[in-house]
């Protein structure tokens, strides 16, 4: 017989058990009753259970399959985890994900149309562009339409099959660092009195610093004690110096 799961109306577990109908039931016709050999599982009120009851069968196993048998309960957007209904998590999404694309509304928008011009009842879609691609999500027009301050397009962008998990990756990639490519010249100039870090090339691989960009000396500088040492030239960038503007995570190639 399968273990048997905790009574479904008190909760209690050390008072379930098997039992027949006549000990169940003491019934004084026992010895001519055609129900004579069916059993059922209880939680036994003599042990302190509540009398629920599975329901009788004729073998313990198929008692034990009745009993542990449950009825899924009516999922609303008040179920609950204990912590958070649905309908609260919902909410939530919503503001977070609204203080994401008001903080990008360069790369976010909004439409009360899909691509092929539909839209569910009272919902509208909202999305943003990431690095790995778009990611949406659709949500009540009445609730949320104002919370989110980005541009209304006529139709959303075509959906190009990701799922809540990609979406969500997708998400993520708009916090990641960016890459960390070697400046260019150009940009080097830009960064005038910014510290950036530089890495020797060919014979100077191995001098790494943390160093001041110095436009009007046309180099970077780094410190040694209580001197500014020269470490690298503007015209011999790319040749004998790249720089970064932060570390790099791995040894450049």
């Amino acid at each position: 017989m399968a273990e048997l799961r905790e009574c479904p109306c008190c909760g209690k577990t050390d008072t379930v058990g098997l039992t027949d109908c006549h000990e169940l039931q003491e019934c004084k016709n026992f010895e001519c009753c055609e129900s004579y050999g069916y059993v059922c599982i209880v939680c036994d009120v003599n042990k302190g259970g509540c009398g629920a009851s599975g329901g009788y069968a004729q073998t313990a196993d198929e008692a034990a399959q009745k009993w542990n048998r449950r009825t899924a309960p009516e999922i609303t957007g008040e179920t609950s985890d204990g912590y958070h209904t649905f309908n609260e998590l919902y909410h939530h999404r919503a503001v977070l994900f609204s203080v994401i694309c008001n903080n990008y509304p360069e790369l976010a928008w909004k439409s009360k149309k899909h691509s092929d011009g539909t839209m569910f009842d009272g919902d509208f879609i909202v999305g943003i562009n990431t690095p790995k691609g778009p990611a949406s999500y659709h949500y009540d027009i009445d609730l949320y339409w104002d919370m989110f301050r980005v541009p209304e397009i006529p139709n959303a962008p075509e959906w190009d099959g990701y799922t809540p998990t990609q979406a969500i990756d997708r998400i993520a990639s708009l916090g990641a660092a960016p890459e960390n490519k070697p400046l260019t010249l150009e940009e080097l100039q830009q960064m005038d009195g910014e510290p950036v870090w530089t890495v020797g090339t060919g014979a100077n691989r191995s001098k790494s610093y943390w160093c001041l960009v110095m436009r009007f000396r046309e180099s970077v500088y780094t410190v040694v004690g209580d001197e500014m040492v020269e470490v690298g030239e503007f015209c011999q960038y790319g040749k004998t110096w790249l720089a970064y503007r932060r570390k790099p995570e791995e040894d450049v190639k």
